[in-house]
């Protein structure tokens, strides 16, 4: 039986921040854009409701350490010459800092308000101390010849949180933020060209080369008209005790088998169910409607039409939830063949890759088409590769020469098709009278096309290439690529 303990104090300090000079965004099609910019034909210069500002009003810096426990206990045992069995038992803990949450206003404004979604606590970075992870392996020869084993694995396994991840939640709620932007939106005071025309700076007699860095202060009182500096910040929080570090429950089959000396052959079954993945998901969102007869359901915010947002002191109120999910099952077939100076192998993988979020510790974008309802977007992952080859050969030839070559092969991805600010509701015309509020309680009715997982694929993606190496020193290297592509 063996027993242990580690401990890891982990820190990490940051210099960064977005939007520090400023930046106006447009979400519309290409011709749209150059039209908005060129503020020609009697169009003022970003006078468009799919135009949006950012500021960044933090310091820019941040710093902060997390720790981390852990325990185990394991043990195997030799039932039979042939049979042996593993057991194991872990725990791992990760004890979060805590928010510096001494900024009245924007604790009251997330905390205190009641979010078509629910309640926040931008206070509370919630500690992961219950992650038990029991584990169980075997390995098994059932002929007692050792041609053939039999392995077989599982276990519950968790992900650390990146404490990067967490440096706008510790911050963003303090009156020295680390990285916060204020965001000027169309709304009813105008779009942004109105409102900067009100704060005294009209937007067309600046070239586009050359628009002013305006100031902090520009933006917070001239252009946003509020002494208050947090006025229309954009906060990121968490989801507090609702958050969680991702959990994968995993089980694994192996079978080899040696065909007679120098070949052998595989089978490999990996299956994984992931929860808690992390995901940002705007909170500070209006419900959405949809047209009547619309049978793709696509939701309509209107953020940029006018409609206000739920709190409409706040921008946006990213929160780290922990709520996307995944499954993965993968068959793999492998051969190897060893003999003198020769090896040679290759494997063939079929797998099934299943997801509602793609994003690899995304700092603020979004993925979803609905934050009232995820259902839509559990299919076909970005990264489901359906086909998948890869071999290699070498061979050490006598006087130190090495010979070698390679190939690899994967099926095309999913297409994920999505669309910017270029639809009408968002693009500032007004919802239709037929228009139906979607309820953020109840699920909605789907259609038979799913928003993920578009069929079209490109058709694969294949590398090859050789190697030629002299006492273990490659000195030439060749390698092809080729990538095809079928869209219906």
């Amino acid at each position: 039986m063996a027993l242990g303990f580690d401990y890891s104090y982990l820190g990490v300090e940051q210099h960064a921040g977005e939007n520090q000079f400023g930046a106006f965004s447009i979400a519309a099609d290409p011709l749209r854009a150059l039209e908005i910019l060129s503020g020609t034909a009697g169009n003022n210069r970003f006078d468009d409701p799919a135009v949006t500002y950012a500021r960044q009003v933090g310091s820019l810096q941040f710093s902060g350490n997390v720790h981390q426990p852990t325990a185990y206990v394991q043990d195997t045992w030799r039932v039979s010459p042939t049979l042996t069995l593993a057991l194991g038992l872990r725990w791992e803990g990760q004890i979060n800092p805590s928010p510096i949450a001494d900024n009245d206003f924007l604790v009251a404004n997330v905390r205190d308000f009641a979010f078509p979604g629910g309640r926040l606590d931008p206070t509370l970075i919630r500690n992961q101390l219950g992650q038990w992870s029991p584990r169980a392996s075997f390995a098994w020869d059932p002929t007692g010849k050792q041609d053939t084993v039999i392995r077989g694995k599982g276990g519950i396994f968790y992900a650390q949180t990146p404490l990067v991840y967490l440096a706008g939640p510790m911050t963003d709620v303090s009156m020295g933020p680390s990285d916060l932007t204020l965001q000027i939106a169309p709304s009813s005071a105008g779009s942004v060209y109105g409102q900067f025309l009100a704060g005294g700076f009209d937007l067309n007699r600046y070239p586009l080369d050359s628009l002013p860095i305006f100031t902090v202060p520009d933006i917070w009182v001239q252009v946003a008209g509020k002494p208050n500096p947090f006025a229309k910040a954009n906060v990121i929080t968490t989801s507090g005790e609702s958050f969680r570090n991702p959990r994968s429950a995993q089980i694994g089959l192996t079978v080899e088998h040696r065909v007679r000396n120098g070949l052998a052959v595989f089978y490999e079954l990996d299956h994984l169910n992931a929860v808690h993945l992390e995901r940002n998901v705007d909170w500070n969102v209006p419900q959405p409607s949809v047209k009547s007869g619309d049978q793709s359901l696509r939701p309509f915010f209107g953020l940029r039409s006018g409609t206000p947002r739920p709190n409409p002191n706040l921008g946006w109120v990213l929160v780290r939830d922990s709520s996307a999910r995944s499954s993965y099952l993968g068959h793999t077939f492998r051969a190897e063949y060893r003999s003198g100076r020769l090896l040679i192998a290759a494997h063939y993988t079929v797998s099934f890759n299943r997801s509602d979020d793609d994003n690899e510790r995304q700092l603020t974008g979004i993925t979803y088409q609905n934050p009232y309802d995820f259902s839509r977007e559990y299919n076909w992952s970005a990264i489901d590769a359906r086909h998948q080859a890869a071999g290699y050969c070498v061979w050490n030839a006598p006087r130190g020469l090495t010979l070698s070559g390679l190939f690899n092969f994967r099926s095309g991805l999913p297409v994920d098709a999505s669309t910017g600010g270029t639809a009408q509701r968002e693009r500032g015309e007004p919802a239709p009278a037929s228009a139906q509020c979607i309820d953020a309680t109840q699920r909605v009715p789907q259609p038979l096309v799913r928003q993920r997982g578009i069929t079209n694929r490109e058709i694969g993606h294949t590398e090859g290439g050789t190697q030629i190496g002299f006492d273990g020193r490659p000195v030439q290297c060749v390698q092809l690529r080729k990538r095809c592509f079928h869209l219906v």
